[in-house]
């Protein structure tokens, strides 16, 4: 007998959550053994260079898949509030 799937509120399956977390699990565990690598082949500098250009390139590629980019209406939304703190 197979067990029902587990859900969240809204209904909808929790396997990209657990498998987020197995990537930055995978991703967190091997840094340590890939800086140890890196300082052997480059410099510090260039190795922290690398590696947080890499990391922010990858964050922004995250940030824009999932719509996170202004939009205008997002910055007219921010512009409507600035303007009622304002008064």
């Amino acid at each position: 007998m197979r067990e029902p799937q587990v859900r969240s509120e809204d209904g909808r399956p929790h396997g990209r959550v657990y498998a987020g977390l197995v990537l930055t699990m995978a991703f967190w565990g091997s840094a340590f053994a890939t800086s140890k690598m890196l300082v052997l082949e480059v410099p510090p500098e260039v190795g922290a260079v690398l590696r947080f250009g890499l990391g922010s390139l990858l964050m922004m590629a995250l940030l824009f898949r999932r719509g996170g980019g202004r939009s205008r209406r997002n910055v007219a939304e921010l512009q409507d509030v600035r303007k009622r703190r304002s008064r």
